[in-house]
């Protein structure tokens, strides 16, 4: 397992009320702009096509949002001491709080999603082994009856 920070300046400087032009080519991970201290928004758009293709998922210390903005995306999450795979769908954003990584089924960067995370955290990045064998578990509450009529 390894770490890293991110922490500001962590995205560019852009002209307020100007639409921003992303980089053209095949770019995994694109910061776009931001507010010091608050937020940073990107775009992210995997070379991998499959998830077996994927060696390491990565956990920040905070929640990032995914909204799918074109193509197709799957994300590879940690979750329970196993790997699941969530199918982004377009304009529906989620809240990613596991260790994920993610790949694009129609061939490398053919989808491309907006991310919005903190512009200041810290990352550990990981196998998928590695972090699905060192998590505890989340189990849902269960409601106990202590006989058959409920009492």
């Amino acid at each position: 397992m390894r770490t890293a920070q991110t922490r500001h300046p962590s995205f560019p400087i852009v002209k307020f009320d100007e639409p921003i032009s992303p980089k053209d080519g095949d770019e995994v991970w694109q910061a776009l702009c931001g507010d010091r201290d608050r937020w940073r928004a990107g775009l992210y758009s995997p070379a991998q096509t499959s998830a077996v293709q994927i060696m390491e998922l990565e956990q920040h210390d905070c929640p990032e949002l995914f909204c799918l903005l074109e193509g197709r995306m799957t994300l590879v999450l940690a979750r329970n001491r196993r790997i699941e795979k969530l199918e982004l769908q377009p304009k529906i954003p989620v809240l990613v709080s596991a260790p994920h990584a993610g790949f694009c089924p129609d061939g490398p960067h053919t989808g491309r999603a907006l991310v919005i995370e903190r512009d200041s955290f810290d990352t550990k990045y990981a196998t998928p082994g590695e972090f699905t064998t060192n998590q505890t578990l989340d189990f849902e509450p269960v409601d106990v009856k202590t006989d058959p009529e409920g009492n």
